[in-house]
């Protein structure tokens, strides 16, 4: 299927004329049909509207006169109300309209039904369809009276819409009403619909018979004219055609005295012819003076190629001698680290060693504190073991004193003679205690003296160990004061190690980095033969494109 773009001009201005006409007139059709399927729809729901308005109307004026009527004949009745009642029942059986309708009667207890021609339905009904109506009917007639239900017409046989109006007769609770069929009015309302749905269709037809013609007239002026403008531009066409595939004649023009667009894009057009020209006479110089300038550029890139070829060769040398560089500095750094490493391990022993000496230092230095503080301690165990040797010659003298007063209070007790023998024997027990007491001193006292020589000895071996340690301490300093020398010494050997290796790693580093820099020379010149390469290939493609150029050239005539 063809775009819109690509069809012909006269067709495009045959469309444009004709088919907004074609667009408009069906959307006026749509427009017309629309409204007058709305007018139709309404009016026939005002039909039906007015229709059922009027039957009511009717149905309650038929109620209405009905009840005014029986009200008349219960007020004006003498006897009874069993007798009012049976003279309205008479009453209400003799009123009939229409084929089918008829007067009913019912009162609270659902009795007393009259329908005319059909006296067996009087009495009381048994049939729950009909006493649910009957309610219904009876609310309906405490309000608006109308009621709208479905029942069966005798007629058809058919369940079918009805309508009722119910009154209620005062006094006797009665409700009298009527019904009527609504069928009838719907297919009144059916028929008026068909009607209109005729006309609708009727006037469908003609709007589109209409369309269809001014759609045709409008048809045949578009293409007139599309004539008028298409004539020109076959013309421009066909000149341009034989400018592209004929001899190239760049000498033939358009007629340009028409005063409209046509004439302008004529006039336009042969302005343009003559800058093609001059470009064609331009270019053909052009790919002329290409020419010499490729063979030029052909020579410059032949000789550029050789001093690349003796760049690579150079360059290639460099990089063999750098790469052996390379690798004896990488060897001695290797060196320098592990000696460095190794430095580094030594260092760190005597450092560890001196951080030893100096904590022998501080615990021979606790240790020989410890040992005066203990000589100074049994020492004083000495003076105190003094002390308690002049305690126990008190403790002598008073055990003696004691052992007295005892044997002098046994002479006493003695010499009271019967009375005194209790305090005898308390004179005898304090006498043995002093005894005791005295032996007890005697043993201490011997402890107390091998203590002391045993305190001597210790106080003379603690001045001995005091002795040993402060050489010891002494040793421990000068050892301390060696291995500080080594610390240096190592320290120096390894900044020295370390300056190596630095300068040996800058080395590395330097001769890394004119490695690269030789490879981006190496690369380069790869580059530039490359280069080179797609000079000398475009070079040529230049050259046969300027023969190309030149051959088409020659395909125009000036």
């Amino acid at each position: 299927m063809k775009r819109i773009s690509d069809l012909k001009v006269s067709t495009k201005i045959t469309l444009s004329v004709a088919l907004p006409l074609l667009i408009l007139s069906g959307l006026l059709t749509y427009i017309g049909v629309t409204r007058l399927i709305e007018y139709s729809e309404e009016g026939l729901d005002s039909l039906e509207i007015e229709l059922v308005e009027a039957r009511k109307a009717g149905l309650q004026q038929l109620v209405e006169a009905v009840t005014s009527a029986a009200m008349e004949l219960k007020n004006e009745s003498p006897g009874s109300v069993e007798e009012q009642q049976r003279r309205v029942i008479d009453f209400l059986k003799s009123v009939s309209f229409g084929d089918q309708n008829y007067v009913f009667a019912y009162n609270r207890k659902l009795e007393y039904m009259t329908v005319h021609g059909d006296p067996s339905k009087d009495g009381v009904t048994e049939d729950r369809q009909v006493k649910q109506l009957l309610k219904d009917l009876f609310k309906a007639a405490e309000d608006s009276g109308f009621h709208y239900f479905e029942w069966g017409n005798p007629a058809t046989g058919n369940i079918e819409p009805k309508v009722a109006y119910v009154r209620l007769i005062p006094g006797w609770d009665w409700m009298l009403g009527a019904g009527v069929y609504m069928k009838d009015i719907s297919e009144q309302v059916e028929t008026s619909a068909q009607k209109s749905q005729a006309t609708i269709e009727s006037v469908i037809w003609n709007m589109i018979a209409i369309s269809l013609v001014a759609f045709a007239g409008f048809a045949i002026l578009g293409y007139i004219v599309s004539r008028t403008v298409t004539k020109p531009l076959h013309q421009t066409v066909k000149l341009m055609e034989e400018i592209a595939v004929g001899d190239g004649d760049l000498g033939s023009r358009l007629p340009d005295t028409r005063q409209d667009e046509l004439g302008e894009m004529a006039h336009w057009f042969n302005l343009f012819v003559d800058k093609i020209k001059n470009v064609v006479i331009d270019v053909s110089e052009t790919s002329r003076l290409l020419k010499d300038d490729t063979d030029l550029l052909d020579e410059n890139v032949h000789e550029t190629r050789r001093s690349i070829n003796i760049q690579e060769q150079d360059t290639d040398q460099v990089a063999v001698s750098l790469s052996e560089l390379a690798t004896t500095t990488q060897q001695i750094a290797e060196n320098c680290n592990f000696a460095n490493s190794g430095s580094a391990d030594a260092e760190n022993l005597v450092k560890n060693g001196v951080s030893l000496t100096s904590s022998s230092m501080e615990q021979m230095a606790e240790l020989n504190t410890s040992i005066s503080e203990s000589a100074r301690k049994i020492t004083g165990l000495s003076e105190r073991s003094k002390d308690i040797s002049q305690i126990l010659d008190v403790i002598h003298s008073v055990s003696e004193q004691t052992n007295l007063l005892a044997l002098n209070a046994a002479i006493e007790a003695a010499r009271a003679g019967e009375h005194g023998r209790g305090f005898a024997v308390v004179a005898d027990e304090v006498r043995q205690l002093a005894s005791r007491s005295a032996e007890s001193a005697d043993s201490i006292q011997e402890l107390l003296e091998q203590f002391i020589e045993e305190t001597k000895d210790a106080a003379v071996q603690m001045e001995l160990i005091e002795q040993k340690t402060n050489r010891t301490n002494g040793s421990i300093k000068n050892a301390e004061e060696s291995l500080k020398g080594i610390a240096v010494s190592v320290e120096s050997m390894h900044e020295q190690i370390t300056q190596v290796a630095t300068a040996t790693e800058e080395q590395s580093s330097v001769a890394e980095e004119v490695a690269q820099n030789l490879d981006r020379i190496v690369n380069t010149t790869k580059n530039n033969r490359a280069s080179m390469e797609s000079i000398s290939s475009t070079s040529e493609s230049v050259k046969e494109l300027s023969e190309r150029l030149r051959n088409l050239v020659e395909q125009f005539k000036f």
